[in-house]
């Protein structure tokens, strides 16, 4: 019988100085939404970071604002790239919070404030301009009536 092994079957211990590893979390980047000044609707960008934020594991929270903040582009992205990145590396939604705000979103809205903001937007086209013809002011005038009613 080779020496430290017994009669009973049973195997050596195993040293105590071996660190169990971490398991590996797979964070779905892919999923973090872009954002293109005069393209994408603020609040749906708004909705899809919140949704996010709240499906992300927390302790990977600190990572989650600075990659979306490289995938803002344009004049928003110029007012992102002034924030501290201490104010987004933290590991809570606030990082995210601040990035929604900078682009001009509102992180804590309520759904009533929501839905008056997709009305807000048609209802201030209604105005025909001085050098529009009449026919350019119908067709922006249904433009904004279909978006009503989406």
């Amino acid at each position: 019988m080779p020496p430290g092994a017994s009669g009973d079957g049973a195997l050596p211990p195993v040293p105590d100085d071996e660190t169990p590893t971490p398991p590996v979390t797979q964070l779905p980047w892919s999923q973090i939404p872009k954002f293109v000044p005069g393209v994408t609707i603020v609040q749906e960008y708004t909705q899809k970071l919140k949704f996010l934020a709240s499906l992300w594991p927390v302790e990977y929270l600190d990572q989650l604002a600075p990659r979306a903040a490289l995938l803002i582009e344009g004049t928003a992205f110029r007012k992102i790239a002034r924030i501290s990145p201490a104010k987004l590396k933290v590991k809570s939604t606030d990082g995210i919070a601040t990035l929604v705000e900078a682009i001009g979103g509102s992180w804590g809205s309520t759904e009533l404030e929501e839905r008056y903001e997709y009305l807000e937007t048609p209802l201030y086209g209604i105005v025909q301009r001085s050098d529009e013809s009449h026919d350019s002011f119908l067709s922006r005038m249904e433009a904004n009536f279909m978006e009503l009613l989406a």
